[in-house]
């Protein structure tokens, strides 16, 4: 029946026929994981919403951090390096899943590129991932998410640093930064 309504098609083998089907069916499997589990108590995602319903990008990000902070390992720091933003992707998935999306590096005005984007209901939120290479990067990385916040329209924003200095720090703030307030959270 999958190749009959097009979801598969046989090549060979047998393959998920596009993009688009494929997500479908991660994000059904996903749920369909995620009902059979419960953390403290609750789905998963609700964990990370307000009462309202709409995302906490504040809590997405706190819970994150103790996730990376209970797991990692040093010798994870070359892979973490290249893949860091996979895996706050794969993390956030099962949150947002079934009410939004993310998007990495879509591109904006003055072809610029936003490392994270996601929506979630009707609410838009931009992350951008650095490693942390000093206090005078990290003011860097501020204004660069200060000047995308400006380019759409948006007060605040979230900065994910790995940090993967031998002595880690775990630690979280709000900025502020020409106008714009900004969650930074170090992993």
């Amino acid at each position: 029946m999958g190749v009959l309504y097009g979801v598969f098609v046989r090549n060979g083998n047998l393959k998920i026929h596009n993009r688009i089907y494929a997500e479908v069916l991660v994000t059904y499997m996903t749920v369909k994981t995620l009902e059979k589990q419960e953390i403290s108590g609750m789905e998963a995602g609700w964990a990370y919403k307000n009462r309202d319903g709409s995302l906490n990008m504040e809590s997405v990000l706190l819970g994150f951090q103790s996730f990376m902070k209970k797991e990692y390992s040093r010798k994870d720091r070359d892979f973490l390096e290249k893949n860091g933003r996979l895996v706050f992707l794969a993390f956030l998935k099962p949150i947002i899943n079934g009410n939004g999306f993310d998007f990495k590096e879509p591109q904006i005005s003055e072809e610029k590129r936003l490392d994270v984007v996601i929506t979630y209901l009707n609410e838009k939120f931009v992350a951008e991932l650095k490693l942390w290479r000093g206090q005078q990067y990290h003011e860097y990385g501020l204004e660069q998410l200060a000047n995308y916040l400006n380019m759409q329209g948006l007060n605040e924003g979230f900065l994910l640093i790995f940090d993967h200095s031998e002595v880690k720090n775990w630690q979280s703030e709000w900025l502020e930064t020409h106008g714009k307030r900004i969650f930074a959270v170090w992993v």
